[in-house]
């Protein structure tokens, strides 16, 4: 990198000067260009006080040498305010005293108010100056339609920008190459994994939360957040390759009371009904995306009652016309495993224990449920009282973990939605409920309580 060479004068303070021969040059350039030339080191500054001078010059040959100051305290003043484009000394001790040392940089913050000069070194560390171009270039062509019109100059583009978030031309150049028109909105949008402003705008109206959620819907051809539960909830139910109708009526089934007959009239009643809840809340029609194999009405339904997927929830009579649902019995059953390892009437006793676990397994094998899955945190093995009884609670079921760091209750529900099972548990998912609206509308069908009292298991439910 080469560097410009700069002349510097040692200077001698005249009050006055008197001589029969002044050389008065035609411009201060002109005097210092001759004073480069011969090489002058010394100069002399005729002024008034410290910081009025008159003129600069210096004797030679019997006479004086000399040309008016212009405003101008140096000569280095002068070639400063010549190399930046200053038009006179007052501009540039005004932008000295401000901070700036080019013309265009004070005129352009003078010009559109920028009082303070850290908020002009902002504007230029953001390469708002270099990116204003760039910025007219784009408006040319239509983009960033927006940002309002009237943006004439680098400062009321970063004007601009700070007041919507953005701190670096960069930054805002990509987030309206996007369609943001702030910071804060592209950044939540990209965190949320939205390509866009438009996608994030249609995620927010139809109330999903994540760009792979959009996605998702869009895929599916679902219309909002709830048309997408609809969906989740009826695709996690039962067999694969059933129609959504079908499902409808297999959860229908699986909420029935137990051991109790149902016409067939009456069972239609009740699907058709639950069909109507399928529907669009403004159209009134099933959602583009819901699949049917029951369109048939009541025939359709009978002879679906006669498949092996509704086995599970009970048998349909061809003679009576009716459906008889199977006893709690039946039905397979998923233990809450943390729930019951720490269920105890001593308050003293704050330790989870296998023995409960046994306890509870060991009575509703007496009541002639042998489907039974625990599930429990990754944690609790490590927390129990008696870990050693564990290989005995593995005989008599089957026991699962949930991954370290994920819930147990994630798995539970998803089980109960898929196979609609029962759930053992003394916990009510209020939690849960307000996430999730199917589990607030379904899972107290399925729920059974349970009480521990000594080595007694109180099972209500199974002895209705």
């Amino acid at each position: 990198m080469t560097h410009e060479r700069t002349q510097h004068y040692n200077y001698f303070n005249l009050k006055s000067f008197t001589s029969d021969l002044m050389l008065e040059f035609e411009s201060l350039k002109e005097l210092i260009r001759y004073f480069e030339s011969q090489n002058v080191k010394t100069v002399y500054r005729v002024r008034k006080s410290e910081t009025e001078v008159d003129g600069f010059g210096m004797p030679s040959k019997g006479g004086f040498f000399y040309h008016g100051s212009m405003g101008f305290r140096s000569l280095e003043d002068f070639n400063s305010s010549q190399k930046h484009g200053f038009p006179d000394a007052e501009t540039f001790y005004l932008a000295q005293r401000a901070g700036y040392r080019h013309f265009d940089d004070y005129s352009l913050a003078c010009t559109n108010g920028i009082t303070e000069k850290s908020d002009f070194d902002e504007l230029v560390s953001g390469g708002f100056r270099e990116g204003f171009a760039d910025y007219e270039e784009a408006r040319k062509k239509g983009e960033w339609k927006w940002i309002p019109d009237g943006i004439r100059n680098p400062a009321e583009l970063f004007t601009h920008a700070k007041t919507n978030g953005f701190t670096t031309y960069t930054d805002m150049a990509t987030a309206c190459s996007l369609g943001f028109q702030t910071m804060a909105e592209f950044d939540i949008a990209i965190e949320k994994g939205f390509a866009n402003a438009a996608d994030y705008a249609e995620g927010k109206e139809k109330d999903f939360d994540t760009g792979e959620e959009l996605a998702f819907a869009r895929k599916h051809n679902l219309r909002n957040r709830d048309d997408a539960k609809k969906f989740l909830n009826l695709e996690e139910a039962g067999e694969e390759g059933l129609a959504h109708d079908a499902k409808v009526l297999l959860i229908l089934l699986s909420k029935l009371p137990q051991a109790k007959k149902v016409s067939i009239n009456k069972l239609a009643d009740k699907f058709f009904e639950e069909m109507e809840t399928m529907k669009d809340a403004d159209t009134g029609t099933l959602p583009a995306w819901f699949t049917l194999q029951l369109q048939e009405g009541k025939p359709a339904l009978v002879n679906f009652l006669k498949k092996d997927a509704v086995k599970n929830y009970g048998l349909y009579d061809t003679d009576g016309e009716f459906f008889e649902t199977v006893s709690l019995q039946s039905r397979k059953l998923v233990i809450d495993g943390s729930n019951v390892a720490f269920a105890t009437k001593k308050a003293t006793e704050k330790k989870p224990k296998v023995a409960n676990l046994l306890l509870v397994v060991e009575a509703l094998k007496k009541k002639g449920i042998h489907d039974i899955t625990v599930i429990a945190d990754a944690s609790l093995r490590h927390r129990l009282l008696d870990k050693d009884e564990l290989p005995r609670l593995e005989e008599l079921c089957t026991y699962l973990e949930a991954p370290a760091e994920k819930s147990a209750d994630v798995f539970i529900i998803q089980m109960v939605k898929r196979e609609h099972c029962l759930l053992m548990s003394n916990d009510t998912f209020r939690e849960w409920k307000v996430a999730d609206p199917w589990i607030a509308e379904n899972i107290d069908y399925y729920r059974v309580a349970f009480l521990i009292e000594g080595t007694n298991v109180i099972l209500p439910d199974f002895d209705i």
